[in-house]
C-alpha cells in the first residue's frame, strides 16, 4: 500500500483479512516477528511467521517490560490494527531498521495472549526459545535521567578491559573515570556515576523473566537504552566499576554522589549481571535446584504471580520436563503448593520451611508450609545463604543429626492442604532477646547495639560455661554465642575459630572492652585484629530481622521476629 501525504492516514483504510491473526502451532514452532522497514515517523508494521526450532531459524529474542497496560498505540500487524502497549510500540520503533527487514521474537506478539492453552504450551519451551535465539535484544526503555551519558560512560568503560564474564572485580584494574574522579578531588563531577546508578534501577532489572532469558543465551547479548546500545560485556564491567567505587572514593565525593541522586545498589546485590555471570561462568549443568534459584530470584518481580515459578523452571537442574510444569489454568496457590510438594517429597528434608514467613501473606488460602513468592521477605532463610557456595553446589553446614539418618517422614494430603512431619522435639525457646533492628548493609544505630548488648546476658544467664561437642571438644559458652551470632558461617563456609573468632574478640573490644571478662575464650587468642569488616557482615546479614534465643536445655540460636517462648 502506497504512503500518502500523512503518514498514519493508512489506518484509515485497512482491511480485514479473511484468515485470523493467530494459526495453531505444532511441536516446538514458534511465531516470529518480521518488522518491515520504515522511517522513523511512519507507522509500524509487521507480520508473522511461524518456524520450527529444530531447524534452527535465525531471529534475536527480545527481553523487555511490558510496562503500563493501560497505555496502548495501534500498529498493523498481518494488515490488521491491533493494539500494544506504549512501550513496546517504543521498542518496535527503535529498533527497527529503514533498509530491511528484522525479524524477532516477542512473546506479547508471538505467543496468542487471549489462549491459555498456546501461552502454556510456549511457556513450556521459553527455555529453548531463548537458548536458541541468534541474538538477544534487551531494551532498558527510553531515553531519560541522563540515559544517553549513562550509554556513554558505560561504552568508555567497557572498551578498557577485555572479555565479558570473566572480569573480575577484585583484581581488574580501577576505571579511567574512577582515577579520573580521584585526581578530581572536591571537583568531582558525580553525574555520570548518577546516571549509571539509575540506569541499573530501571524496571527491567528487577523482572523475574530476565534471569532465564540472559542466561540461557550462547550468542551476543545488545543492551538497548534509547538509540544507544552498548554489547554485554560493557554492561558487566560498568557493574563491577560502580560496585567497586566505595574502595576508591573518598568520604566527600560519597556524600556529593548522595546529594546528586546516587541510591544504594538493588537488594542483596543480586543484579541481572551477576546472575549471568555466575550461571555462564560456573556452567548451567551445575546443580541449580527449583528451591535455589527460587531463593536466589525472591526480590524480582512479575506481571504474573506464577511466573515466579515458571519463570525459572528452564534453570533448575533437578525439574524433568512433567514437573510442575508451567500451567495457566492452574491458580496460584496450586502451583505455588505444587512447588513446595514436590521440594519436600523430593528431598525429604524441610529446608523450604526457612522461607514460610507468614507475616504480609498476599495469597489467600496458600498452605502455611507452602512459601508465598510473591511478598518480600522480611528476612532471607539462613539456609539460603549457607548451604551454597561460590559456584552454586549445596553444602551441608549443619550436622545436628551427628551421622545419623536426618530424612524427615513427609507427608502431603492428597488435596495440598496439609503436611504431616513427624521427627524429634529438640528444645523449647526459653527467652528470646529483643530485635537489633539493623538492615543489611547499613551501620546497626545506637539503640540497635543497645539491644545486641542484652544479648549476651541473656546468654550467660541460661546456658552453661561449656558444652562438649560430638567430637568431644569442650566447647566455651562465648565460641558458641560468636558462632551463632553470624549462623557459625563466613561467606558459605563455616567459621573457623583462627579467623573468624578473633575477628568477634577485636570487634567486641572496639565498643565494650570489658564486656567478656571471666569468660574462657580461644587458647593462644589475640585481639589485634585490625579488620573485622568479614564477621560485622556476616552478623549483619545473619541477624537481619531475627531474634536471639536461648533453649530450655541450654541451647542458643536466632529465630524469626514473631517467635515467642514456648515455641519448637
Amino acid at each position: 500500500m502506497a504512503l500518502t501525504s500523512s503518514p498514519w492516514s493508512w489506518f484509515a483504510n485497512v482491511f480485514e483479512p479473511a484468515t485470523p491473526t493467530y494459526q495453531p502451532l505444532g511441536h516446538h514452532e514458534i511465531r516470529l516477528v518480521v518488522l518491515q522497514p520504515a522511517k522513523w515517523n511512519f507507522p509500524i508494521k509487521c507480520h508473522l511467521i511461524t518456524k520450527c526450532l529444530d531447524e534452527d531459524p535465525d531471529y534475536q529474542a527480545l527481553s523487555y517490560f511490558w510496562g503500563d497496560p493501560k497505555a496502548l498505540r495501534p500498529i498493523s500487524l498481518h494488515g490488521r490494527i491491533v493494539q500494544i502497549s506504549r512501550n513496546l510500540e517504543s521498542i518496535l520503533r527503535h529498533l527497527r531498521y529503514e533498509d530491511r527487514e528484522r525479524t524477532l521474537w516477542i512473546d506479547a506478539l508471538s505467543i496468542n495472549q487471549s489462549d491459555v492453552i498456546e501461552k502454556t504450551q510456549q511457556v513450556r519451551q521459553m527455555h529453548l526459545i531463548y537458548a536458541r535465539t541468534h541474538h538477544l535484544v534487551v531494551w532498558a526503555g527510553e531515553r531519560s535521567d541522563d540515559s544517553d551519558m549513562a550509554m556513554q560512560a558505560m561504552r568508555r568503560i567497557g572498551r578498557e578491559q577485555e572479555g565479558e564474564d570473566t572480569w573480575d572485580m577484585d583484581t581488574a584494574h580501577p576505571s579511567s573515570m574512577i582515577k579520573e574522579a580521584l585526581a578530581a578531588g572536591e571537583s568531582f563531577d558525580p553525574k555520570p556515576w548518577v546516571a549509571l546508578n539509575r540506569l541499573f534501577r530501571r524496571p527491567w532489572f528487577e523482572r523475574t523473566w530476565i534471569v532465564q532469558e540472559i542466561c540461557l543465551p550462547n550468542m551476543a547479548i545488545t543492551f538497548v537504552c534509547g538509540k544507544e546500545e552498548n554489547p554485554w560485556g560493557s554492561l558487566v564491567r560498568t557493574d563491577d566499576a560502580i560496585r567497586s567505587c566505595s574502595r576508591y572514593w573518598n568520604h566527600r565525593q560519597v556524600l556529593s554522589m548522595i546529594k546528586a541522586g546516587w541510591e544504594m545498589p538493588a537488594m542483596e546485590g543480586i543484579s541481572a549481571i551477576f546472575l549471568r555471570r555466575f550461571y555462564r561462568v560456573n556452567g548451567l549443568e551445575r546443580n541449580r535446584t527449583l528451591l535455589y534459584n527460587l531463593w536466589a530470584t525472591q526480590y524480582r518481580k512479575g506481571a504474573d504471580e506464577r511466573d515466579k515459578v515458571f519463570a525459572i523452571r528452564g534453570l533448575c537442574s533437578d525439574l524433568g520436563p512433567e514437573d510442575i510444569p508451567a500451567d495457566y489454568s492452574s491458580t496460584v496457590v496450586r502451583v505455588y503448593s505444587e512447588t513446595a510438594a514436590f521440594i519436600l517429597n523430593k528431598y525429604q528434608q524441610v529446608k523450604i520451611l526457612g522461607a514460610c514467613q507468614l507475616a504480609g501473606r498476599n495469597i489467600e488460602r496458600l498452605p502455611s508450609w507452602a512459601p508465598d513468592w510473591t511478598i518480600d521477605p522480611i528476612y532471607r532463610p539462613i539456609r539460603s545463604f549457607l548451604n551454597w557456595g561460590n559456584e552454586g553446589e549445596e553444602r551441608n553446614l549443619y550436622h545436628a543429626a551427628i551421622g545419623q539418618n536426618s530424612l524427615a517422614k513427609i507427608q502431603i494430603s492428597i488435596d495440598l492442604t496439609t503436611l504431616t512431619l513427624r521427627g524429634l522435639v529438640f528444645s523449647p525457646i526459653l527467652a528470646l532477646g529483643t530485635r537489633i533492628g539493623n538492615e543489611a548493609g547499613k551501620d546497626m544505630t545506637p539503640a540497635g547495639w543497645a539491644s545486641f548488648k542484652s544479648w549476651w546476658p541473656l546468654a550467660k544467664t541460661n546456658t552453661p560455661s561449656s558444652t562438649k561437642t560430638a567430637s568431644g571438644y569442650e566447647e566455651p559458652r562465648l565460641e558458641k554465642f560468636w558462632r551463632t551470632i553470624i549462623a557459625n558461617t563466613c561467606n558459605g563456609e563455616k567459621a573457623r575459630a583462627s579467623e573468624q573468632g578473633l575477628q568477634f574478640f577485636a570487634w567486641m573490644k572496639s565498643f565494650d572492652p570489658h564486656g567478656f571478662e571471666g569468660e574462657a575464650s580461644m587458647a593462644g587468642s589475640s585481639p589485634d585484629v585490625q579488620d573485622c569488616s568479614s564477621y560485622m557482615a556476616n552478623f549483619q546479614q545473619a541477624t537481619t530481622n531475627r531474634r536471639f534465643f536461648v533453649t530450655e536445655n541450654g541451647r542458643m540460636g536466632l529465630a524469626p521476629l514473631d517467635s515467642e517462648p514456648g515455641d519448637l
